[in-house]
């Protein structure tokens, strides 16, 4: 597996083994710590999460919900 700085949720959720639906979810939600970064569509940005935040995920779980 090669370590990346930053993944797309396609990349997270391949990874977890969940729907990229649900990482988008997780992000808009602050389930788990996410940036919104340009993608190269025009002005669209797409969320990117940190390596250091999927290993985070991975041992301690998703982030409580917050409700705003």
């Amino acid at each position: 597996r090669v370590v990346q700085p930053f993944y797309s949720t396609a990349d997270v959720a391949r990874s977890l083994g969940k729907a990229e639906f649900t990482v988008r979810e997780w992000c808009r939600l602050r389930r788990i710590r996410a940036e919104k970064r340009p993608c190269g569509r025009g002005k669209t940005q797409e969320w990117m999460i940190a390596h250091d935040e999927l290993e985070r995920i991975r041992s301690e779980g998703l982030r409580p919900p917050t409700y705003d």
